[in-house]
């Protein structure tokens, strides 16, 4: 079996960053040792982006989007736990029965 390789780490050398007017950028890090003379073009003979390039921006934008969702996740769960220790006293202890329960 291969070692798994953390999402985070198979997109390096690349990242988003956000700009101006909701924009969102791909950045290369230039320093990045994965980064070399052989290997992967960056640009096509046109000076476009390559196949290469385009395919690593969709698996980013899509790392992108899956972070906003757990974002959006975690702030729901939080207002629920929130909303949950503001109960009346008798109903906080049929929660924390009910969570002991499932546990």
């Amino acid at each position: 079996l291969a070692p798994y390789v953390p999402a985070r780490h198979r997109c390096q050398p690349f990242a988003l960053a956000h700009a101006q007017h909701d924009r969102v950028v791909l950045c290369v890090d230039a320093d990045s040792p994965l980064l070399g003379q052989q290997g992967e073009a960056l640009f096509d003979a046109q000076g476009q982006p390559s196949a290469y390039v385009r395919q690593m921006l969709g698996f980013v934008e899509q790392l992108h989007t899956g972070q906003q969702r757990l974002d959006a996740l975690c702030a729901v769960l939080v207002f629920l736990w929130t909303v949950e220790k503001n109960l009346p006293a008798e109903q906080a202890a049929i929660v924390e029965r009910k969570k002991g329960a499932t546990q």
